[in-house]
């Protein structure tokens, strides 16, 4: 083994990662030197040695909250309960001690109680679908209200040395939860570099249905990003998942990532049928005097027509599902629209994509609602339905024709 290239190896992995960061994070950095220099010209006492140590200590407790928050981040979730959690802890830590219980119990048991409300959420979130700011808000509130319950209000004072000192302390003259913060960063770090769980992390929120089919346990992750390394002159063929709204979905696609559709059949197939529904929408509708069982009949017969055919030919499609020439023309010039609006070209012809298909399917209506009474759901066979208005009531009727009731 030539340690030398090893060696040199490595060091090169640090100079790309030191030289990486300074680079993605400058602007922060900028920000932060102009801080310091005017807070030192404001007070001449900020950069001595106390004042810096002070600070430390300040956000140790909240950089050791932001240390656990990251694991969540990664993943793609959020935490909002981890400072209820903490307070929780500690006032029921602070009580054991209080009440005589051994030190070393009271600060396990603590921990143990605030682990379980960790678990809890991370149940609720992986098994019920909910979305992490909704558990997590909803938990936060639950701690607090239990830490107001139990102390009625009141501080809880602890007064034991030991726990004093494990708060307060000093060790070589640097306050313990400083050193506490930088060996939970150490920790994190080499959990996050160099383990098998961080690995699984960081797999689990780029892409969950790869990390699942990778054997890793992604219950309840809502976003992931699997690249490959095909076609790199063309822009990496890149597999998605997204369980998050519409305008995360945008932003999760279309902002962070920067992709674009791969224009295969699953491509053409999604859009032909997005083109038909909203050629129904905006066109054939009820401004133009369509009828809204006319409507339904469009979106059935295009459905109907991509569920059977293996190949889409624009012009069968056209024959057997528009059919009448003027609203042939209407739909050519709305197909011109759909795609100089979406800048895409459709085919006239490709393979049926069956999964495209499906996807598109629960998008069309199907349902005829009159007024608030009744809702009429037609799945095909206008023929036997009829339209008609009733001078004598002045309102409109259907007339439905059918062989028996079910």
């Amino acid at each position: 083994m030539n340690t030398e290239v090893i060696n040199h190896s490595f060091s090169a992995r640090v100079k790309k990662g030191i030289t990486t960061y300074f680079k993605e994070n400058l602007a922060i950095l900028v920000a932060f030197i102009i801080l310091c220099v005017g807070l030192s010209i404001a007070t001449p006492a900020f950069f001595t040695k106390d004042n810096i140590l002070n600070v430390l200590r300040q956000v140790a407790t909240n950089s050791n909250l932001a240390i656990g928050l990251t694991m969540a981040i990664i993943i793609g979730g959020i935490d909002l309960s981890v400072g209820a959690i903490l307070a929780f802890s500690g006032l029921l830590c602070a009580s054991f001690i209080s009440d005589g219980m051994n030190l070393g119990l009271a600060v396990l048991l603590a921990f143990t109680l605030g682990a379980l409300f960790g678990l809890l959420n991370g149940l609720i979130i992986a098994y019920t679908n909910m979305p992490p700011f909704v558990v997590t808000l909803a938990t936060q509130n639950i701690a607090r209200g239990i830490v107001n319950v139990y102390a009625n209000g009141q501080p809880i004072s602890a007064r034991n040395p030991v726990f004093n000192f494990l708060g307060v302390g000093y060790f070589l003259g640097i306050p313990l939860p400083v050193i506490y913060s930088f060996v939970l960063l150490a920790v994190m770090i080499l959990i996050l570099g160099r383990s098998k769980f961080g690995r699984q992390l960081y797999a689990v929120g780029g892409n969950e249905e790869a990390a699942r089919f990778s054997g890793i346990n992604i219950k309840k992750l809502d976003k992931a990003c699997l690249v490959f390394n095909i076609e790199s002159e063309n822009g990496y063929r890149v597999s998605i998942l997204d369980k998050t709204n519409s305008t995360e979905a945008v932003y999760w696609t279309t902002d962070f990532l920067g992709l674009e559709q791969c224009e295969d059949n699953y491509f053409q197939t999604s859009n032909y049928l997005k083109l038909c529904k909203d050629f129904v929408q905006e066109v054939y509708n009820q401004e133009n005097d369509i009828p809204k069982a006319d409507q339904i009949d469009m979106l059935n017969r295009s459905i109907d027509y991509f569920k059977k055919a293996d190949t889409f030919n624009e012009n069968l499609f056209k024959e057997e599902v528009v059919s009448d020439p003027q609203i042939i023309d209407a739909f050519e010039n709305f197909k011109n629209y759909y795609e100089e609006k979406n800048e895409l070209a459709l085919k006239d012809q490709f393979d049926v994509s069956n999964s495209a298909v499906k996807d598109e399917k629960k998008y069309f209506k199907h349902v005829l609602k009159l007024d608030k009474n009744f809702h009429v759901y037609i799945h095909g066979q206008k023929k036997y339905i009829e339209k008609g208005y009733d001078s004598d009531r002045d309102m409109n009727y259907y007339k439905l024709y059918f062989r028996e009731e079910n």
